[in-house]
């Protein structure tokens, strides 16, 4: 099923939210009618029927029309300009949360895509997905994670191992040992060892929430909202990532409900991906992408094909590094994580020799 068409607001509806009450201030500069003739070549299209294609130019005109405004006009106090700029900047959300609907419908038309090498969540992490489609995509499934220290704290169940668990397995260890399970903190202090109940169930996304954190590519750097670049915070901070198997690249700043764990099955409810992971970014640019997921275990190749596609997509790499982590070879169950200082070296050699070589402790 297609997600829902996002709404756009008509010329009318942006007139009244940015007209003000006194008749006197009612003039309408040159960048303000801009936005309402871009506004009414979209509701021709609308009235139309036009195909989604026909749109995308008349929203892109649509939100240039409205960054001009906010460059213009957006720095001025008086009521008038403060409540055009609140109407502006709305408008301006929507028109990007359209785009985003549009991108992600017309990628995964792209036929393109199908030769890509897909990553599936590793054995174990797959019985999230598969309780999710016993539910009918109803009910968030109970987590991997979970399930995995809750076998952790056993230590064994029977013959079984974390990896050939079926979803009947889940279900015996949910009941016998829900809410016994603590982790550290992930909210509090990284170096304490205040623990915190590890939530039970992992949230799944479906379609019309998953959107609304695709990332739109512009002038090289990743946007989540509208004049809103993607910024994961300073000293080195770092938010989950996916490219699903079409390319579409998510993440999100957001907080979500802290009584379901967000794992890298959250953004794609557990289907087979280009490549999950982490990045960090500042203020748009990305500064580092690496393949640390424990759903997915991401390959050298994975993670070289993310690096191509956010690449192809036109975002600047000038500024990012690449971590590698993969199985260390002269220690079985340890891994070891190879550093590229620049993001380019590793796209045009996947194999080059990296700048610093990291074992587990």
């Amino acid at each position: 099923m297609s997600a829902i068409e996002p709404r756009i607001w008509s010329a009318t509806e942006f007139k009244k939210e940015s007209s003000p009450a006194n008749l006197f201030k009612r003039h309408r500069g040159t960048a303000l009618q801009l936005i309402d003739q871009t506004l009414d070549r979209w509701d021709e299209l609308c009235h139309e029927g036009a195909e989604a294609r026909r749109k995308e130019l008349v929203v892109s005109q649509l939100m240039t029309a409205c960054k001009n405004w906010l460059t213009d006009k957006g720095t001025k106090t008086t009521s008038t300009a403060t409540e055009r700029k609140l109407a502006v900047e709305s408008l301006g959300e929507q028109a990007f949360q359209w785009i985003k609907w549009y991108k992600f419908h017309q990628r995964k038309a792209d036929p393109g895509n199908a030769a890509v090498q897909k990553r599936a969540m590793r054995p174990g992490y797959q019985v999230e997905r598969a309780m999710y489609m016993a539910s009918g995509k109803a009910r968030n499934p109970v987590s991997g994670s979970y399930i995995h220290s809750v076998m952790e704290t056993v230590g064994t169940f029977g013959t079984r191992t974390f990896a050939t668990l079926t979803p009947a397995d889940f279900r015996t260890l949910d009941n016998a040992y829900v809410g016994q399970v603590n982790q550290p903190d992930p909210m509090g202090d990284p170096g304490s060892m205040a623990k915190t109940k590890m939530p039970r169930m992992v949230l799944f996304l479906k379609k019309q929430d998953r959107i609304k954190h695709l990332m739109i590519v512009q002038h090289g750097l990743l946007y989540e909202g509208f004049e809103k670049p993607l910024h994961t915070g300073g000293g080195g901070f770092i938010v989950a990532y996916v490219i699903d198997e079409y390319g579409n690249l998510y993440c999100s700043t957001e907080t979500f409900d802290r009584t379901y764990s967000f794992n890298h099955s959250t953004f794609n409810a557990g289907k087979d991906v280009i490549c999950a992971g982490t990045l960090a970014a500042d203020q748009g640019s990305i500064r580092l992408l690496t393949n640390l997921s424990g759903h997915y275990k991401p390959t050298r190749d994975n993670l070289h094909n993310a690096v191509q596609f956010v690449s192809n997509a036109g975002v600047s790499l000038a500024q990012a590094r690449v971590w590698v982590n993969e199985p260390d070879p002269a220690r079985p169950g340890k891994m070891i994580q190879y550093e590229y200082s620049q993001a380019q070296t590793f796209l045009a050699n996947r194999n080059a020799p990296p700048n610093q070589t990291i074992p587990e402790p």
